[in-house]
């Protein structure tokens, strides 16, 4: 995974191989997917399992760069526009870069900010409790997410084509990602569950 490497204690490697193995002969004759994660307590015997079902995945090559984003972060940005209309909404997005494959993997979404200016025709992002919300999933992810870009939705009847201002913004967060050397996302949610995918180009690295 070209990841850092952590030592782990051989008792917690032995217990999380034997509950993998045993899921395993359980799971083997299923047609569907599945994804489980299980977590020992620090000092205690307790594992607790997580799962979760597998959405349909979609790949969009950009470029040379590939966007991948699931049928579960679609549904929730549709979700967060609906609640909003007439106004216009967004967010921020969530997810991880694999630079030696230039493909970007778009997660989740922070709801916009509270001091955002949502209005029929116009959405501006706010700021607060952002940076402590984007902290807090790096924290929870070990450092596996970060920012990768932004969202907006556009109201019903209109076009889900970058606006002259959508341009712009996609301008600026070009120019802000070409110090990591990685483009940005902006999606454009819009009726009927549409979407758009635009990547802002990395000047600097190309």
């Amino acid at each position: 995974c070209r990841d850092v490497s952590a030592r782990l204690p051989q008792a917690q490697v032995a217990l999380h191989a034997a509950i993998a193995a045993r899921r395993l002969v359980d799971i083997a004759d299923r047609d569907d997917a599945a994804i489980q994660i299980w977590q020992a307590s620090e000092g205690s015997d307790d594992v607790v399992a997580l799962g979760a079902s597998p959405r349909r995945v979609t790949r969009q090559p950009i470029g040379d760069w590939t966007v991948v984003y699931d049928d579960g972060l679609a549904e929730t940005i549709a979700s967060l526009r609906q609640a909003r209309l007439p106004n216009e909404t967004g967010g921020v997005l969530l997810g991880a870069f694999d630079v030696e494959r230039r493909v970007v993997y778009v997660v989740d979404t922070l709801p916009s900010p509270l001091d955002s200016q949502e209005r029929t025709t116009l959405y501006i992002r706010g700021v607060e409790g952002l940076h402590e919300q984007l902290e807090d999933a790096q924290r929870r992810t070990f450092g596996q997410l970060e920012y990768v870009g932004e969202w907006h939705s556009h109201p019903d009847g209109c076009a889900c084509t970058p606006s002259r201002d959508d341009l712009t913004v996609l301008s600026w967060l070009s120019s802000h990602m070409d110090a990591d050397g990685v483009p940005g996302v902006m999606m454009i949610a819009c009726e009927g569950a549409a979407f758009t995918v635009l990547l802002a180009e990395v000047f600097t690295h190309r």
